[in-house]
Formats: structure tokens, sequence, C-alpha cells
């Protein structure tokens, strides 16, 4: 365990708070499927930033990702029940 001596109770409150919320199950799952839905769409925000892309060649990219995605949606469903709001 660190030793927080130098630190006033309010920052240590507030440091013991953002370390529980970062460590959480909920965060974890959120952030893990966030990052894998954003980790598809980098590489293809770059190629579409091209000048020589042409509209088919785009299209086909976006339908890719989006397939994947689609696979992605259906495993994160499969593994988590996910509560409607």
């Amino acid at each position: 365990m660190v030793i927080l001596a130098d630190w006033n109770p309010e920052n240590r409150n507030e440091a013991q708070q953002i370390l529980a919320s970062k460590t959480s199950f909920e965060f974890i799952v959120v952030f893990m499927t966030t990052y894998r839905h954003l980790a598809l769409q980098a590489g293809i925000t770059v190629k579409l930033q091209r000048a020589t892309v042409d509209i088919v060649e785009a299209h086909c990219m976006i339908t890719e990702v989006t397939e994947r995605k689609g696979k992605i949606v259906a495993q994160t469903f499969s593994v988590f029940t996910i509560k409607s709001f």
C-alpha cells in the first residue's frame, strides 16, 4: 500500500475515489468495449483522408469495418447482459 503522508485528506479521498472508479468491473468493461470499437475505426479514418480514395473503395472499407463491428457487438451481447434504461 502506498503511504500518502504528504497529502491533505481532501486530495487523498479524491485520489482513492478515482482509483476505485477506474478499477471497477463496470468501468473496465465499458472502457474495453469502447476501445475495441474505436480501434476498428483507427485505420479506416487515416485511409479515408487520402486524396486518392474513390467512393467505391471508401464504401468497401466502411462495409468491412461495419461487419467487424457487428461481430464484436454480437460477441459482447453474448458475454454480457446489457440492461436497458
